[in-house]
């Protein structure tokens, strides 16, 4: 029980970030800068907590092995990402408001 107790918070830590990140944009500060600031805290929290979780609790070991299996599930991964933005910016490319920025 109390493994998932840990778990459920280590969830929760990561999990609340990004929602944590854009009600600080949005609501609670008006400076650009603090708002860049907490959004690089941010990133750096849902890694370093991710990096913890895998490093200290799950005792894994740090492996940068290349498999076939791996190569092949990130380049279909990638390729599908690749053609999804493509087909999207194909269908609304034209109502991209360019000239607003």
């Amino acid at each position: 029980m109390e493994r998932r107790r840990e778990s459920i918070l280590a969830l929760l830590l990561v999990a609340a970030m990004p929602t944590t990140s854009i009600v600080f944009a949005l609501q609670v500060s008006d400076s650009e800068f603090l708002t860049q600031v907490f959004f690089i805290f941010a990133k750096i929290w849902i890694i370093a907590i991710s990096l913890y979780w895998l490093y200290r609790v799950d005792n894994s070991k740090f492996s940068l092995q290349r498999t076939r299996e791996g190569e092949r599930s990130g380049l279909i991964i990638g390729s599908g990402m690749f053609f999804i933005i493509l087909a999207t910016y194909t269908i609304l490319g034209e109502s991209i408001d360019i000239e607003g920025y």
